[in-house]
């Protein structure tokens, strides 16, 4: 199994959304991959869809916008049930054909997939592919958006997550509801589900990361990085970013 689309989502917010032009470049040109971003908010405000596909969302009334954002990159995966998606963070650069695409070769089509499964239950959003068909089944997505994230806030009550001077509430609530459901999944149906660990180690193993921001160009250039968790804001960091990036041939 490799990944057809990659699903990315994202509010107004330009601390995020700025992230869409260089993340989206990477996976459509480097990767060969369709980047899809579910875009909460209104049409006229939109980014560009120059380098993969924009879809707009109508915002739920009632729910945090961030919670939507976040939900949103599971949710739509349904709309095309049989293509392969892999769920990911606007802000992380894929680094490695090998850990994305040869990881899960060989896994039967309809088997939810991680590639970061060294918690063992617990599964950091940027590593979740299945069919979209499987998505739905494993998740339990409802059919609107709207009732899937009020059943998301009804549900979770997580940890807070402060960006800049803003405190966003019940901030993994995604990632929460996502694993339990990716658990019990598993315990109905252990053939369907596919773990894979990180090579190296947990989450930062073999990766560039914002707080640490070091590496060698060499390994860049033969991917032995597996992805980049970026500095942000992408305005603020553009020229670091960039030199980054360059060191990708594509």
């Amino acid at each position: 199994m490799k990944p057809d689309r990659v699903s990315l989502s994202c509010d107004s917010n330009p601390y995020y959304l700025e992230f869409w032009e260089p993340v989206s470049r990477i996976w459509k040109h480097k990767f060969g991959v369709e980047p899809y971003l579910f875009y909460i908010g209104d049409p006229a405000t939109a980014p560009s869809n120059e380098h993969g596909t924009v879809v707009t969302v109508k915002p739920v009334d009632g729910v945090p916008i961030h919670t939507q954002a976040q939900w949103a990159r599971f949710h739509f995966t349904q709309s095309q049930p049989d293509c392969v998606w892999l769920t990911s963070d606007i802000d992380m650069f894929p680094l490695s054909r090998e850990y994305f695409f040869n990881t899960a070769k060989g896994v039967i089509s309809d088997c939810f997939v991680t590639l970061n499964s060294d918690l063992r239950n617990y599964f950091p959003v940027c590593y979740n592919m299945a069919l979209g068909r499987v998505f739905k089944e494993v998740l339990q997505l409802e059919d609107t958006f709207e009732k899937d994230v009020k059943k998301i806030l009804s549900v979770t009550n997580s940890d807070s997550h402060t960006v800049g001077d803003q405190v966003f509430e019940n901030w993994s609530a995604d990632e929460r509801y996502s694993s339990a459901k990716i658990c019990e999944h598993r315990s109905l149906y252990p053939h369907r589900v596919a773990q894979f660990v990180r090579p190296g180690g947990y989450q930062s193993a073999r990766r560039i990361d914002r707080s640490n921001w070091q590496y060698d160009e060499n390994s860049v250039k033969q991917e032995w990085y597996l992805d980049c968790h970026s500095l942000r804001p992408y305005t603020a960091h553009k020229q670091q970013i960039e030199i980054l990036l360059s060191l990708m041939e594509f």
